[in-house]
C-alpha cells in the first residue's frame, strides 16, 4: 500500500509539473492527503502579465467513498473542503478520477468551500460517468478546458450538454463508447478553438453539427479511431477556419466532393486512413475535386485507403504541399 500511494503521489506531481509547464506557472505543495481524497498544491502567476486570476487550487480527487449515499458527502470532498480551508484561494484546475454510479451533472460540484463557479479554468472527470444532462456544467463560466475520457459507459453526449460554456476554448471526449453526435450536442461553443473526439465509436455526424451557433473559430478537430463511414459534403460547415483534421483509423467508403470547401482556404494539416482491424471500408478512388484548391495544404497523409486511381489530377490547386 505504500509503494501504491508513492506511485500515485509522483503521478500527480508529473500532472502538476505538465500543467505547470503549459500555463506559465509555479506550483507550491500545500497538502499531501492520503488516498482516497484529494491532493491539490497552490499556484501562483509566475509572470505578473498573467494577472492574480491565473492563481488558486489545482486538485485531484478519487476515492468516492460515500458517507452517506451522497456525492457531496464522499470523502474526497471532505479532503478538499479541508484543503480550501487551509488556503483559501479559488480552484483553479480539477481533476476528477472515477467517479460514483448516478452523476450526470459533473459540472454543479459540491460546495467544499472553493470558489468554483467564478474561478475554474480547467476540468478533467475520468471515469464513472454513464450518462450526460443538458446543461450538465452550467454556471462554470470562467472553464477554458474541459476533458471527459475512458467513460466505459458513456454511450451519449447528448444535447445541448455543454450549454453556458462559451467561453471555451479545448474540449476533449475520449475513449468514450459514443456512436453518435446529435445536432446541438455542440451549440453555443462559439469560443472552441480545439475539438477531440478521439476513439469512440462514432458512425455518424449530423450536418451542420459544427455550425450551431460554434465552431467558427474552431482550428483543430480530430475525429481519430472512430466508426465512420461516409463524410458528407455539409459535414464540415461552419468551419472555415479550420487548420487541422485528423481523419485517421476510419473505416471510410466515401467522402463527398464539397467535403472540404467550407475549410479550403484554412486547411494546412489533413490525415486520413483506414483501420485495418475493420473488414469493411475503403474506396477506389477520390471523389472529382475533393482536394481541389486546398491552397494552405501542407501535409496530406492519406494511408490504406485501398485507393487503385489516384493521381495529378487529384491534386490540383495543392500549391503549398510539402
Amino acid at each position: 500500500m505504500a509503494l501504491l500511494g508513492l506511485l500515485v503521489l509522483l503521478q500527480l506531481r508529473l500532472f502538476v509539473c505538465i500543467f505547470c509547464l503549459q500555463h506559465g506557472l509555479q506550483a507550491r505543495a500545500v497538502e499531501h492527503l492520503p488516498a482516497p481524497g484529494c491532493r491539490c498544491f497552490n499556484v501562483s502567476a509566475a509572470d505578473a502579465s498573467e494577472g492574480p486570476d491565473r492563481a488558486g487550487l489545482v486538485c485531484e480527487c478519487a476515492g468516492w467513498q460515500k458517507a452517506a449515499g451522497s456525492w457531496s458527502d464522499a470523502f474526497a470532498w471532505a479532503s478538499l473542503r479541508q484543503a480550501c480551508t487551509d488556503t483559501p484561494t479559488a480552484l483553479l484546475d480539477l481533476r476528477l478520477v472515477d467517479l460514483p454510479s448516478g452523476v450526470d451533472r459533473p459540472g454543479r460540484l459540491p460546495e467544499a468551500g472553493c470558489d468554483w463557479s467564478r474561478r475554474l479554468v480547467n476540468l478533467s472527470v475520468t471515469g464513472g460517468l454513464t450518462g450526460l444532462e443538458a446543461a450538465g456544467f452550467a454556471g462554470l463560466a470562467r472553464l477554458r478546458r474541459l476533458s471527459l475520457s475512458r467513460h466505459a459507459r458513456l454511450t451519449d453526449y447528448g444535447e445541448a450538454v455543454f450549454a453556458g460554456l462559451a467561453g471555451l476554448v479545448e474540449l476533449a471526449a475520449v475513449g468514450n463508447p459514443v456512436r453518435s453526435l446529435a445536432k446541438t450536442t455542440l451549440r453555443g461553443l462559439a469560443g472552441l478553438e480545439e475539438v477531440v473526439f478521439s476513439a469512440n465509436r462514432l458512425g455518424f455526424l449530423p450536418a451542420g453539427v459544427f455550425a450551431e451557433a460554434c465552431c467558427a473559430g474552431l482550428r483543430r478537430l480530430r475525429l481519430d479511431g472512430n466508426l465512420l463511414t461516409v463524410l458528407e459534403a455539409d459535414l464540415l460547415t461552419g468551419l472555415s477556419r479550420l487548420e487541422e483534421l485528423d481523419l485517421r483509423g476510419n473505416p471510410i467508403q466515401r467522402m463527398d466532393t464539397g467535403l472540404f470547401a467550407p475549410c479550403r482556404d484554412s486547411l494546412v494539416r489533413l490525415r486520413v486512413s483506414h483501420d485495418d482491424r475493420l473488414a469493411f471500408g475503403g474506396f477506389p478512388r477520390l471523389a472529382d475535386g475533393l482536394l481541389r484548391d486546398l491552397r494552405r495544404l501542407r501535409l496530406l497523409q492519406l494511408d490504406e485507403l485501398k485507393l487503385t486511381h489516384f493521381g495529378p489530377d487529384d491534386l490540383v490547386g495543392l500549391v503549398s504541399l510539402e
